[in-house]
Parts: C-alpha cells; structure tokens; sequence
C-alpha cells in the first residue's frame, strides 16, 4: 500500500514553471529547459549552445561545454520569467508558444 502512495504522489508532482522555451526581452536570444536537463541558448549575436540544466531551490544553475555554471534566481508567472545572476543583474523573458 505505502509502495502505491508513493508511486502516485510522484506521479501528481507539478511541472516545473521552468521548462519550456523563452524569448528574451530584448529579442536576440531565446533559452530552452527541457524537463529532462537538457539546455539550449541560441543567440542571434553568438549562436547555439546546448548545455545542460539542474534546480536548487529557487534557482536554476546553467552549464554549458567547459565554462564555468551559472547560477541564477528564477522567478516565473505564467509566460513571464526572470532570471538574475548575482553580479549580471535580472533578464526578463516571455514564453514562447
């Protein structure tokens, strides 16, 4: 019985507000979280990246190849998101559809 509860509890876990692609505010650029890790950049002014993605808490740190991870706060409502980074400052973005 307990075995079933746990099977459904994690079955009913809500998606994470993070997956998804999302346009940067100013255009040039849009993120992509998929659900298994999986992390892309493409930029009209650097191209693609693919890299890879991971939550802590109310953060998400973003690796891509050999530089160094990022770590930024999240905040998302509906199609609206935000990331700031500590020292780069906050970066609005819209969801794509």
């Amino acid at each position: 019985m307990s075995i079933l509860l746990a099977l459904l509890a994690c079955s009913t876990a809500a998606p994470d507000p993070l997956v998804g692609c999302w346009a940067n505010e100013n255009g040039r650029s849009t993120e992509c979280f998929e659900a298994g890790g999986k992390y892309r950049l493409s930029s009209t002014k650097l191209g693609d990246f693919d890299g890879k993605w991971e939550r802590e808490g109310g953060s998400v740190v973003i690796t891509v190849g050999q530089f160094p991870s990022d770590t930024y706060a999240v905040q998302a409502e509906g199609d609206l998101l935000t990331l700031t980074h500590e020292s780069r400052g906050a970066k609005g973005y819209t969801r794509l559809k």
